[in-house]
């Protein structure tokens, strides 16, 4: 019989069988599903924070969670009442001022006023009546010149006519100058408000009334004799 060599060694097994592979294929799965999770964790924690932050912004503060202590916020003082205005107090000044005395003189006037003087009857006359002197064409006279001389009362008051002298004046037309003058008086009352007239002639002038230089003008007023000085309420 010849040598026989040592036995060979039965074939070993590798690592790499069908059950390793298997591991590494789970093993890859549970990586992949581990950062998956994780990666949708912190997704989910963004898009919180991302809402959270806009809700504040539209809402207002965020109220602190009951587990976070929150700082105390300081109250508002207490207003005091309003008090009432003071009222001014009310402040007296005493002013001495000297009057002068008035004089005596002064005293006497003002305790007996002069009176005022009366209006003469002459006066009253002359504010009350108003005449017109013109020819008389109802009558005519080769040597004088026939005159009616008329008045009007604008007073409230009669007169005498014996008391009511006027005076009449034939004035030139050109030279003014006076050619004749004559004086009379009236015969009846003249009454308040009223009219009287009386005539008068004239005997230096033409008795038609003209001269060589025209038509005569004749100028009445009242006498100075009128009233006879008296006053108006005799």
């Amino acid at each position: 019989m010849g040598t026989t060599g040592p036995a060979p060694s039965p074939p070993q097994r590798s690592g790499r069988g069908p059950f390793a592979l298997a591991g590494w294929i789970v093993a890859g799965a549970l990586g992949v599903a581990l950062a998956v999770l994780l990666a949708f964790q912190v997704g989910k924690r963004s898009v919180l924070t991302t809402y959270d932050r806009v809700a504040a912004t539209i809402a207002g503060p965020v109220v602190a969670s009951p587990a976070v202590p929150t700082a105390t916020l300081p109250q508002p003082a207490a207003t005091e009442p309003e008090q009432p205005a003071p009222t001014p107090a009310l402040q007296s000044a005493v002013m001495e001022v000297t009057i002068a005395q008035p004089s005596p003189a002064f005293v006497a006037a003002a305790v007996n006023p002069t009176p005022e003087p009366l209006e003469t009857l002459h006066e009253e006359m002359a504010r009350c009546l108003e005449f017109e002197a013109a020819p008389d064409t109802d009558s005519w006279h080769p040597f004088l010149l026939q005159l009616k001389v008329k008045v009007k009362n604008r007073c409230q008051v009669s007169f005498a006519g014996p008391e009511v002298w006027f005076e009449v004046r034939a004035v030139l037309p050109n030279t003014r100058g006076a050619a004749a003058r004559e004086t009379g008086q009236f015969q009846e009352p003249i009454p308040a408000r009223g009219l009287a007239e009386t005539h008068i002639a004239m005997r230096s002038l033409d008795p038609d009334g003209f001269n060589h230089e025209g038509l005569y003008r004749f100028e009445t007023k009242l006498w100075w004799a009128s009233g006879g000085g008296r006053s108006a309420s005799e």
